[in-house]
């Protein structure tokens, strides 16, 4: 019996890791970077809806941050749709030109 759940917790944890996103390819550089501005939007949004004390210092370094931020994803899309698990519309990959436009408004 041990024998046996041995191998499914094995197979289980070998299957759990075969959804991984290559950190170094377009997609996973873009959900790094969209990770993060979430993090960050999370904790400016808190501060200002009181779930969180509100510390301007703090404040002010994540906007900085959500602003650095917001410019970079936008280089990580190539010009024909990548591989994985992208969230993207079908529009970014139809309309390039017009979605780069609206990025970089």
């Amino acid at each position: 019996m041990l024998k046996r759940l041995t191998i499914v917790l094995l197979a289980a944890l070998a299957l759990g890791g075969c959804d991984r996103v290559d950190p170094n390819s377009p997609l996973g550089k873009r959900k790094v970077i969209f990770k993060d501005m979430l993090k960050t939007s999370e904790d400016l949004g808190g501060m200002l809806r009181g779930r969180l004390p509100f510390d301007g210092v703090k404040f002010a370094d994540g906007a900085l941050k959500l602003d650095n931020l917001s410019h970079q994803p936008w280089q990580h899309f190539p010009q024909a749709r990548d591989g994985g698990d992208s969230s993207a519309r079908a529009e970014v990959w139809e309309r390039q030109a017009r979605f780069h436009d609206l990025a970089r408004q």
